[in-house]
């Protein structure tokens, strides 16, 4: 739980760093060579659209060969996501489409591997495996403040997915 905690406030803290000087790397990576189909995605219907507050909290659920992950159902729009299969491990990459680019938000890594992993999900058969996250830099210069602010929303949408495994 420490951990978590850790990790929530390290990301919190960088994007509030990244967002207050304006500039920082591209935080693109090259996943070409092993990239496979997307996962099913699907908006979680227990909740009611028409209503703004329940709209904000409903959930995108992320079907994966390994268990569902969730992220807010509100950026649907502009997510994209991709899976890559390596071994026994499965990384799900979240990417934004904002004006006409696409950002690496962050992915999300699903292994029998130990370490320092966020939680740990089970599959159909009830199997389970560590979920190990990893968050990018965002090259936001040329952005409108709007934009900015969508993609490091979309960013922390990793803390609703992190909170939902737990």
């Amino acid at each position: 739980m420490k951990q978590k905690r850790l990790i929530v406030i390290t990301l919190i803290l960088c994007l509030l760093l990244f967002s207050a000087c304006g500039s920082s790397p591209s935080g693109t990576s090259n996943t070409e060579d092993a990239a496979s189909s997307l996962p099913d995605i699907k908006t979680d219907d227990s909740e009611n659209p028409a209503d703004t507050e329940t709209a904000e909290n409903a959930m995108l659920r992320i079907e994966t060969d390994y268990g569902t992950l969730e992220y807010p159902a509100q950026y649907q729009a502009q997510l994209k996501t991709e899976t890559e299969q390596r071994g026994e491990a499965l990384t799900v990459h979240f990417r934004a489409e904002v004006s006409g680019g696409v950002y690496e938000l962050f992915t999300v890594t699903i292994a029998p591997d130990e370490g320092d992993s966020i939680g740990v999900i089970r599959d159909a058969d009830g199997k389970e495996r560590n979920v190990f996250v990893e968050v990018f830099e965002l090259d936001v210069d040329s952005l409108s403040p709007e934009d900015r602010d969508t993609l490091f929303s979309m960013q922390e949408g990793v803390n609703d997915l992190i909170d939902a495994l737990n």
